[in-house]
């Protein structure tokens, strides 16, 4: 078997095993924190759209939260809504769930498609109550004044931004590691 002799520059090696270093120590590194934070961006601004669309959406607060170790990267997106505890001692009415998979029949003639998944949607929360019933229902309001509602679309935040960054992987990579 015939020998082969490479001539090898030290210099040019050692500098190769710097760079290679640099990049995974320190830019390989940001362009994984710069992916996760434009994910997570597209994710709330397709998030903030959807809750914009819901008459609660004024009582929900989305933010993020974002990680970073020496191991990678992790982020959330945030939603705070209140849960409204009936004076009358009825069951608890989650904001949060009730614009995410609707309430009520008559704004919802499509489901979010996890509704099955999760068990929630119209006429899944506890006691049922109206949420069929082609006149609505009428409930107390924050100011303890009657109001009236055949309930709320299900606009979709959660879905929606799961959706849109789903969607938006592969561009960013793209972008990001050119």
């Amino acid at each position: 078997m015939a020998e082969r002799v490479f001539n090898v520059n030290l210099d040019h090696l050692d500098r190769a095993i710097r760079e290679l270093a640099y990049y995974r120590d320190v830019e390989l590194p940001n362009m994984v924190r710069e992916l996760v934070e434009s994910l997570t961006r597209i994710g709330l601004n397709e998030a903030n759209a959807h809750i914009a669309r819901s008459e609660y959406g004024y009582m929900v607060t989305v933010s993020t939260d974002i990680n970073y170790t020496r191991t990678g990267t992790n982020a959330m997106i945030v939603f705070t809504a209140p849960i409204n505890y009936p004076k009358d001692g009825g069951e608890p009415f989650s904001i949060m769930l009730a614009i995410e998979f609707g309430a009520g029949f008559k704004y919802n003639p499509t489901t979010n498609p996890l509704s099955d998944v999760h068990g929630y949607g119209p006429g899944t929360y506890p006691g049922k109550g109206h949420w069929n019933d082609p006149r609505g229902w009428w409930f107390r309001n924050d100011d303890n004044e009657w109001e009236h509602t055949w309930g709320n679309e299900a606009t979709m935040p959660v879905y929606n931004a799961e959706m849109r960054i789903q969607q938006s992987i592969e561009q960013e990579v793209r972008r990001i590691f050119r």
